[in-house]
């Protein structure tokens, strides 16, 4: 069992090379114990530093030689059934992390307590901020990729790169900021191409 991240890391790279080096229950065991920081936060694909962004090459390796190690399996929830080799996120109320139905997390993703994960889809290696852009039916989703603002309700265009913004808005009582959603980009077909989050960072420059 490795010990160390060094060592995680040299052994999930040597395999990612050569895909012969999984019959060795050693780097098995390397990879399944990067997928388990991964999930409990302690290690991240992609973090900020005084330079910038820096991807984590070794552990984007890590999730998908995950998918090399692992067997298809039926996976039962309530009345649900799913077939797949990557099990769904478990622990989530004592992580403090509410999944509003039919909302999925998968194992390998990260969600920071206070989290609200409303019906949609969290991806193994993701890592999900407690400050999740909320959208309700009066909540303004504003486009600010123009010159000039374009305001949505109900609905995010398609395609549509969305962060959390706030806004002035006049109460009787006073001028308060209010929560909306910033679209600060499209998604093209290119980016839905692309295999490298490394690149995806680079292009929209947010975290994900």
């Amino acid at each position: 069992m490795a010990t160390s991240i060094e060592d995680l890391s040299q052994r999930v790279s040597a395999a990612f090379a050569d895909r012969t080096k999984l019959k060795d229950a050693d780097t098995v065991a390397a990879v399944r114990e990067t997928l388990a920081l991964l999930d409990a936060g302690e290690l991240r694909v992609a973090e900020k530093g005084p330079e910038g962004w820096r991807v984590n090459a070794w552990v984007k390796e890590a999730i998908l030689l995950f998918f090399a190690v692992s067997e298809m399996r039926v996976m039962e929830v309530g009345p649900f059934e799913f077939y797949d080799k990557v099990p769904l996120k478990k622990g989530l109320e004592a992580a403090g992390v509410r999944v509003v139905p039919p909302g999925t997390v998968r194992y390998g993703a990260f969600v920071e307590k206070g989290a609200v994960v409303m019906p949609g889809y969290v991806n193994i290696g993701a890592r999900v901020g407690a400050g999740n852009v909320v959208l309700t039916a009066s909540t303004q989703i504003i486009d600010v990729t123009g010159p000039e603002e374009r305001v949505y309700k109900g609905r995010v265009p398609a395609r549509s790169v969305v962060i959390p913004g706030m806004r002035e808005k006049e109460f009787p009582a006073g001028k308060y900021m209010v929560p909306c959603a910033l679209i600060i980009g499209q998604r093209k077909a290119s980016t839905d191409q692309k295999t490298s989050l490394n690149a995806a960072l680079r292009e929209f420059a947010v975290p994900v």
